[in-house]
Order: C-alpha cells, then structure tokens, then sequence
C-alpha cells in the first residue's frame, strides 16, 4: 500500500509507511513542496523532477539540512584564520568572519559598537557589573551584560562570535545568519521561515 518508494513495515495486524524525502502520509501519498517544507540550518528547499530536496549549505547534511558535520580538524578546514576545535569539530572564527568554516565575511557596524562602549564608560557600567541590582542601561554586550544581574547571572550571548550585534538583533524577525548557531541561540528563530 506505501506508494512512491515507500517502504512498507508490518506491525501484526496492521502497516506503516516509511517515506522517503519528499512524501508523508499514511501512505506516502502526500508531496511536500517547499511552502510546507522548513529546511534547517540555512538550507534552501527546491524541487528537482518534482520532488522536494533541502540544498544544504557547507558543513550540514540530511534530507532537512539537520545534521551538522563533524569536521576533521586534521585537514585545517576553517578558512581566514578561524581556528578548528578538535574537541567537537567546530570552527571557532576570527572576528568578522562566520559559517561552519568561516567562510562568510560579516560586516560589522563599528558605529553602534562605538556608541555602546560610550555609554557604558558614562553610565560606569565596569562598576555596577555584578552587584545583584540589574541596570538596564548596562545590559549590553558592550557592558557585558551588566556582568550577568539582568539575567540570573546568565549571559546568554557571550559565546556568539559576534555578541552585540546578536543580542541586538535577537528574535527581531530579521535572519542573522551570522547569529543562526547554538552560541547565539539561532538569532531567537528568525531564520527558521526562511
């Protein structure tokens, strides 16, 4: 009964269908399309001979671009300088650069950066870091978060290559690609409709 490839599991005195990419259904007699499919991690859904694929971007595998590939640090696969963790297989990227391998360049916008920093010197936010009190003119990532007193001793962003510009933008409805990671807590899913 599974249709377009499918494969057919007996259970007693019943079946399942096991789908392939593509098709769901208790028969795999659906076809996704790409208005209903979500591919993950930055991959693109498209349709080849009518059927539905994820075009994954490097360092991501899996027919929803789910998997993150384990890289082997002993082939120095991290571009411009980024450095490979052979502890987990990641790449960890010098500023200004992003992606699995550092292979984006990201452009940084000094002028918010400077202006932050400012206010942190003004607001003596170096001080007032870390005495239980939040003060939300210092919780920034310029600030360092007001050493963590806005959230629980927590500082969400402090791993992201890129921490002001990915607190800022967090959850903002706009794709970050250069927060959409573990580190920067995928940029609040804002680039999961994408």
């Amino acid at each position: 009964p599974c249709m377009n490839d499918g494969k057919c599991v007996d259970y007693g005195d019943g079946y399942a269908c096991i789908c392939p990419p593509g098709f769901y259904g208790l028969n795999c007699d659906r076809r996704l399309r790409c208005a209903t499919t979500t591919c993950a991690n930055g991959g693109f859904c498209r349709m080849d001979n009518n059927t539905m694929t994820c075009a994954c971007p490097l360092g991501y595998s899996g027919d929803y671009c789910e998997i993150m590939e384990r890289l082997d640090c002993k082939q120095n696969p991290c571009k411009n300088g980024g450095v490979c963790n052979g502890t987990d297989g990641t790449c960890e990227c010098m500023y200004g650069y992003t992606g699995t391998r550092c292979q984006e360049k990201v452009e940084i916008d000094k002028s918010k950066e400077i202006m932050f920093r400012e206010l942190c010197k003004k607001k003596n936010c170096k001080a007032l870091a870390g005495n239980g009190i939040c003060d939300e003119d210092c919780n920034y990532a310029e600030c360092q978060f007001d050493g963590g007193d806005c959230s629980g001793g927590q500082q969400p962003f402090s791993r992201c290559m890129y921490p002001a510009k990915c607190a800022r933008s967090f959850a903002d409805g706009i794709c970050n690609p250069e927060c959409n990671n573990e580190k920067c807590l995928y940029d609040g899913m804002d680039c999961q409709s994408e």
